[in-house]
């Protein structure tokens, strides 16, 4: 049975870490930090037990699940942050009051100036090497009992000697070599020596079965050397099992096989197999659930603040970038003064609701035209000059023929207004909104790559994400603009080529040289229109 050396416990104190920690969480998350309460106070009452409660096998799960919110924790709030004066006694103090203080981050197994000496990384690499080097005793010692073959006993055998010896050669730094009780320098000496004859014993038998005589007896020699000062157990058992096989070992070679017997220095090292290994440690050693489970880890804290601010750049960017168009367009920068000019006056006169009321009138004014054609056409001959007469009537048709385009161009500008009267008048606010939204939620995300590369790159993962929430609608607002664009160029082109109409000249001349004329006849039509039958209301122009 292996005889194990044991890490004395490490004494604390209470101290009170519900405040302190409830104040720090508040003031750092903005989020998730409402119920901490009832959380951070279960984790003092498994420090309480973790400190006090008398050790014994469940004692482990209080450790276990102290430990796995701690290491939770620390991910989760700054540890430079929090100022909690907690005081241990070194585990290796043999009666002096050696107070030492550290902050939350020496608990989570972080090194601060002010810790004691047996959390020094020397001491704990040292420790670690003798912890390491009783597990592949315990396997060695296994190994025998269930009387494994020889070859493979020899190969852990001698790597338990090695690890004894690294860590014989930690445990007898000058720095730390103080710290250890007395017999334990000297047990792991005698461990050193006693596997290094087990392994000597056990790699004779194997020689023996290959009936090499000579390295049996040289190893035998060193066997029982070695492992004369075992004081019991399985060892003391291999001591006699050796000075009883060299004896019979030598007797046969000197009457039967005349080896020669090598030199100790002239074997070979026996190889060695690593069986017992410095694992790291699991995620979570118990199985309690995550007390902080609700936290965001520091890391993705502060990455999610970031990308949401970088989301508000964004949003803000195509949000102004709307309402600068909007603006410019209402503004009438860029277009011909006569379409500003109309514009101002369709605003004044009521905007979308005045076209509306317009459209509504015109089949009123329609049929008043249509009338009034009717009823002075036939007696528009009181003048003989044909050349008047010819020109006139043929405007009359053409503006009659011009009314029955208009009665189908209104039908197709009635139908367009009204598709896209509220589109015109949505288009933007509703991009707008969509992009006030949108939310992205980085989270999962940012917390698989902390997992994965205990390091977060926000920038790359959050223009990933972010353009692909974001894209669909800057390609909506870059479209809306570009039709803007588009209109108005429209729109200064359709107003140079009404400028270049030739007959708007003409028309000038025409009506200013049968102004009088004009005047004349319709007062004679009215006239006779009024001998003829009660007055009617002269028809209103329309105001379109």
């Amino acid at each position: 049975m292996a005889e194990l050396l044991v890490v004395p416990f490490k004494k604390s104190s209470d101290v009170d870490i519900v405040k302190p920690l409830k104040n720090l969480i508040q003031s750092t998350y903005n989020e998730g930090a409402e119920d901490i309460g009832d959380a951070i106070t279960e984790l003092s009452r498994l420090r309480t037990n973790a400190i006090w409660k008398v050790f014994e096998k469940s004692s482990l799960d209080d450790l276990y699940s102290y430990y796995d919110q701690l290491v939770s924790l620390e991910s989760k709030i700054p540890p430079q942050e929090v100022q909690i004066p907690f005081k241990w006694k070194d585990a290796f103090d043999r009666g002096s009051i050696f107070g030492g203080r550290m902050s939350l981050s020496n608990v989570m197994l972080a090194v601060h100036q002010e810790t004691t000496p047996d959390l020094n990384p020397e001491t704990l690499n040292t420790i670690s090497q003798l912890m390491l080097a009783q597990a592949q005793e315990v396997i060695a010692y296994k190994c025998m009992r269930d009387e494994m073959k020889e070859s493979m006993v020899a190969k852990v055998c001698a790597q338990c000697e090695e690890l004894y010896t690294d860590a014989l050669r930690s445990m007898q730094n000058q720095l730390h070599k103080h710290l250890w009780e007395r017999d334990w320098i000297p047990a792991v000496s005698s461990k050193q020596t006693l596997f290094r004859g087990a392994t000597h014993y056990y790699q004779a038998q194997v020689c023996r079965a290959g009936k090499a005589v000579g390295e049996e007896i040289a190893r035998l020699q060193l066997a029982v050397e070695l492992l004369k000062g075992s004081s019991g157990g399985k060892l003391l058992d291999l001591a006699t099992k050796a000075a009883r096989q060299l004896a019979a070992a030598v007797k046969d070679n000197d009457f039967i096989y005349h080896e020669r017997i090598p030199d100790a220095r002239a074997l070979e090292p026996v190889a060695r197999a690593a069986v017992a290994q410095v694992l790291p440690p699991p995620e979570r050693w118990a199985s309690a659930r995550d007390l902080f489970a609700k936290l965001m880890p520091a890391p993705v804290q502060q990455a999610l603040q970031a990308s949401a601010a970088r989301k508000a750049d964004m949003v803000n960017t195509e949000i102004n970038k709307l309402r600068d168009a909007t603006q410019l367009l209402n503004s009438g920068v860029g277009l011909p003064e006569s379409i500003r000019v109309k514009a101002r006056e369709l605003r004044e006169a009521g905007g979308t609701a005045a076209l509306q009321r317009l459209m509504a009138e015109l089949p009123e004014l329609l049929q008043r035209n249509r009338d009034i054609l009717d009823e002075f056409g036939a007696r528009w001959s009181r003048t003989p000059s044909d050349t008047l007469t010819e020109s006139f009537r043929a405007n009359a048709a053409k503006y009659a023929q011009i009314i029955d385009n208009a009665v189908r161009a209104d039908a197709i500008v009635r139908d367009k207004f009204n598709t896209h009267k509220e589109a015109m008048k949505s288009e933007r606010d509703a991009i707008e909104s969509e992009l006030k939204d949108c939310t992205v939620d980085l989270r999962e995300r940012f917390l698989s790559a902390l997992a994965a590369d205990g390091a977060l790159d926000e920038p790359a993962l959050s223009a990933g994400a972010l353009g692909a929430a974001l894209g669909p609608l800057q390609r909506r607002a870059a479209t809306t603009l570009a039709a803007q664009e588009r209109l108005a160029e429209r729109l200064r082109a359709a107003h140079a080529a009404l400028l270049l109409v030739a007959f708007q000249n003409k028309v000038s001349d025409f009506c200013f040289a049968r102004k009088t004329e004009k005047e004349e006849l319709l007062k004679d039509l009215t006239q006779e229109a009024s001998r003829a039958g009660p007055p009617r209301p002269a028809p209103e122009p329309p105001q379109q």
